[in-house]
């Protein structure tokens, strides 16, 4: 069943970036829970994650609600090519203030 949550997973992230050949989805077992996690071209983890994390959120929300069918905790993670998988993909980012010369 866990191919199931890789093939689901897989088929959204696809349709949302400009590489899907470069999407790679894969499954862990961590305990009672079934990891996946997914890894795509730099240039399109920010389509993945979207504006203000609403596309990574909406991914996870499908993905465990095909698990609960199952009665399966299904947790959906990003990898970073260079590390560990990133637990919040939701990125703060800080808007920073132009400077304005003064006029005097």
């Amino acid at each position: 069943m866990v191919t199931d949550y890789v093939a689901l997973t897989e088929s959204i992230v696809k349709r949302i970036v400009d590489s899907p050949d470069a999407v790679e989805v894969v499954a862990e077992s961590r305990g009672r829970t079934t990891v996946i996690e997914v890894a795509a071209a730099e240039t399109d983890i920010g389509k993945i994650i979207g504006k203000g994390g609403r596309n990574i959120e909406a991914i996870r929300v499908v993905v465990r609600a095909a698990g609960l069918r199952q009665h399966e905790r299904i947790q959906v993670e990003l990898r970073d090519d260079d590390g560990p998988a990133v637990r919040d993909a939701v990125m703060d980012t800080e808007l920073t203030e132009s400077e304005e010369p003064d006029a005097g």
